[in-house]
């Protein structure tokens, strides 16, 4: 049996990892990276919503963003005349980053009418797209985050590297693993271009969209769930209605590569969580934390 050993902030948590051979694989990579580049351990918050102090900064961040894009380009992007951008157009906003970077990653046009210091212009522009894009999405409110009974405070922990340095696609084999057992609290840490179908049902996108999507692959980040488990918000009804009016069938990936339980510390990780959890942060790292690990 392996064990992951947090100490965040004084509080202790014991993590007893599934066996199997991806968690192996996963683990000793995980082991290896932490070691070698240390970690960054933060908590967020699902539905990410939050007070909205920052908004018109974010606005006119995104203003200057898509206009530049749009002198380059020549596409249109958004009437700015129209005042804040709703989510259904945040979500378009974000599905021409994506496109734009699956595009250029996978080679998929072999020409195109960018001049090669324009093409990385443009890729620079679209990632700053991106992350405006998921700052108003935090301060964008929809009926389903309001609504919402459901939160799923995760604790998450990523390297300080770069996190695609250390990105590898699942093989047939890894696949075989992911799972949606309701007991599980420690899942391997979403990291894909587009969206989890999590946020996916928050923002009100549609789930046959091809960025919308199960995890294609890992690096070492790992989620530990607090409140309730993502297995647990994939089977609820409002979800799963979500899906099949969309008749889109359910599936255990959608739910994430499950790697563990918590085993020891959990009421206190709780306690610790909404000591930290405020209506103003939606991502705040933990002051100190160690890892440590056990086999046995």
């Amino acid at each position: 049996m392996k064990y992951i050993i947090y100490n965040l902030e004084g509080t202790r948590i014991v993590i007893a990892l599934n066996d199997n051979p991806f968690v192996h694989k996963w683990y000793d990579k995980f082991k290896c990276c932490i070691k070698k580049t240390g970690s960054q351990t933060a908590l967020q918050q699902h539905p990410d919503i939050q007070m909205k102090y920052q908004v018109e900064e974010c606005f006119l961040k995104l203003k200057t963003v898509v206009q530049k894009i749009e002198s380059i380009t020549h596409d249109y992007l958004f009437d700015f005349s129209l005042g804040m951008p709703s989510q259904n157009q945040l979500n378009r906003l974000h599905r021409y980053f994506t496109s734009i970077s699956f595009q250029y990653a996978d080679q998929y046009v072999e020409e195109t009418f960018y001049k090669d210091s324009e093409m990385e212009q443009v890729l620079r522009l679209t990632e700053d797209l991106n992350n405006i894009v998921h700052l108003l999405e935090v301060y964008t409110e929809t009926d389903r985050k309001k609504q919402s009974t459901v939160s799923i405070s995760s604790v998450m922990t990523k390297q300080d590297d770069d996190l695609n340095v250390y990105w590898t696609y699942f093989t047939e084999e890894d696949k075989l693993y992911f799972d949606d057992h309701d007991e599980t609290d420690v899942w391997l840490g979403v990291d894909i271009l587009g969206k989890n179908y999590i946020q996916a049902f928050y923002d009100h996108e549609d789930p046959r969209e091809w960025d919308v999507t199960t995890p294609l692959g890992y690096n070492v980040k790992i989620e530990i769930d607090v409140d309730d488990t993502r297995s647990k918000f994939m089977k609820s009804v409002p979800v799963q209605k979500w899906l099949s009016d969309h008749n889109v069938i359910y599936n255990s990936s959608m739910v994430g590569m499950p790697l563990g339980k918590i085993v020891e510390g959990k009421n206190d990780l709780i306690a610790l969580v909404r000591e930290k959890t405020s209506q103003y942060l939606w991502s705040k790292m933990f002051d100190t934390q160690t890892i440590e690990f056990k086999e046995e």
